[in-house]
């Protein structure tokens, strides 16, 4: 038809719920729906526990600690509220993490954009470093990046000791970046 574009999008379930694409006349929105349960987003709403690769270990609030500012570690999963979290996607795959026992948020603390930067947990502002977007990378393991930095969320130095707290550097790809998401059952 004179006058108008035509737009074919392929879609891959799961990696996308919106995107802007050009066309010779400007730009359109194509807002994606992936079918079933939540729009087809690689983590749906919902509770999870998150388990490193590398050590084994859980993300953890530790001492169930209701104080903004708690330094986020890793500790060995025993089923407690403190070790899970209330996953709620925002849009494109990008999560809002809230933990169960303190109602507080996965947060990168002051914003930080740097290597090393520690993950706490801090009162819902829906701020860019309170959000991370996740990453399938195959095998039942993902990368969470925070959005306001684009680094990935780690376990820093491959430590698997328990209390080691979390923070975020570069991509490397290693197991201390990877991240196994389960959902927590009868919630």
């Amino acid at each position: 038809m004179p006058g108008s574009d035509a737009l074919t999008v392929t879609y891959t379930p799961g990696l996308l719920s919106s995107r802007v694409y050009a066309t010779s006349s400007g730009e359109t929105t194509v807002n994606v729906d992936g079918g079933g349960v939540n729009g087809g987003y690689i983590v749906p709403d919902g509770r999870y526990t998150f388990t490193n690769r590398n050590s084994g270990l859980v993300i953890d609030d530790p001492g169930s600690s209701a104080t903004p500012g708690t330094g986020i570690d890793q500790w060995q999963g025993n089923g407690g509220k403190n070790q899970q979290w209330q996953v709620t996607n925002v849009e494109d795959n990008n999560l809002k993490i809230i933990n169960v026992a303190s109602g507080l948020a996965l947060d990168m603390t002051g914003w930080s954009t740097s290597n090393g930067g520690v993950v706490d947990e801090w009162n819902w502002t829906g701020g860019a470093n309170q959000l991370w977007h996740v990453t399938s990378l195959g095998g039942g393991y993902y990368e969470l990046t925070n959005l306001n930095s684009g680094l990935p969320l780690e376990v820093p130095g491959w430590s698997v000791a328990e209390g080691t707290v979390l923070d975020q550097w570069s991509w490397n790809g290693g197991a201390n970046q990877q991240w196994s998401v389960t959902a927590v059952p009868n919630q």
